[in-house]
Formats: C-alpha cells, sequence, structure tokens
C-alpha cells in the first residue's frame, strides 16, 4: 500500500489553519525523499539502495516493525501511559 501523503508530525492540526500547510508540507517531505534517494543511487547505484518514498513506492506486507530499545522520549511515554 502507498502512504496518501505526509503528515505533519504527531498529525498535529495547526497546518489546516493556514490554506494549503498540508499539501506544501507532503511535498517537502516527498520531494525531500526523492533528492536523498538520487544521492544514493549516484553512489550506490541504480536499485541499490534500501531507502524508498512510501507516496511513490508501495510497502509490501509483512511490514517489520522495531521496538523502541533505547530509553528516551518516546519510550518513556509509552511506559508511562
Amino acid at each position: 500500500m502507498k502512504l496518501p501523503q505526509f503528515d505533519p508530525p504527531a498529525n498535529i492540526d495547526d497546518f489546516d489553519s493556514i490554506p494549503n500547510q498540508r499539501a506544501g508540507w507532503n511535498e517537502f517531505i516527498s520531494s525531500s525523499f526523492d533528492e536523498e534517494i538520487q544521492g544514493l543511487e549516484a553512489t550506490l547505484g541504480q536499485g541499490k539502495n534500501q531507502f524508498y518514498n512510501p507516496t511513490q513506492t508501495e510497502t509490501t506486507e509483512p511490514v517489520a516493525e522495531q521496538p523502541i530499545a533505547w530509553v528516551g522520549f518516546p519510550k518513556l511515554i509509552k511506559e508511562h501511559s
């Protein structure tokens, strides 16, 4: 399944008060992914990197999710909620 768009961090809704801000965020993040992919492929060769833009390329099942192993902000919130 392709990601329909890149949402703002934490899916905050303050972007909604600025016309086209959500679309602009998606465009910025998507183009950032594409630029990084181009840079990696220039170094590694076409099709040899594992980084991809999930709005352009299918993410196939099964999807592996890495648990948070370090004791930092996200894990502390999860452990205390």
